[in-house]
């Protein structure tokens, strides 16, 4: 039932959020750099490890929900640093053609 409201009213808003930035009414999200890159990547196995630590030695299933997230936000910012250098593509969508 969760998962059935906030999933696609998440879609939603990544779209609407998309053609504002297309439009220039928001402000592009900010390229990280190397360096924040690679401190993302530390804090990320730290928390794995830590996580992992906790299950193996309290014998019960913790869900680590934190180091996921951090992996996630780890993923999308390298996928901003590289895509930050290929020029732009225009929407096909629409193209004055």
């Amino acid at each position: 039932m969760f998962l059935a409201i906030f999933v696609p009213m998440s879609l939603a808003a990544v779209k609407e959020l998309n053609d504002l930035r297309r439009s220039g009414d928001e402000p592009l999200p900010q390229i990280p750099t190397r360096g924040s890159l690679i401190v993302s990547g530390v804090f990320t196995v730290a928390f794995w490890g830590l996580a992992i630590w906790v299950i193996a030695s309290g014998g019960s299933f913790v869900v680590p929900l934190l180091p996921i997230v951090l992996t996630l936000s780890l993923f999308v910012s390298i996928r901003r640093y590289h895509r930050a250098g290929e020029p732009a593509q225009p929407n096909p969508a629409t193209s004055p053609d």
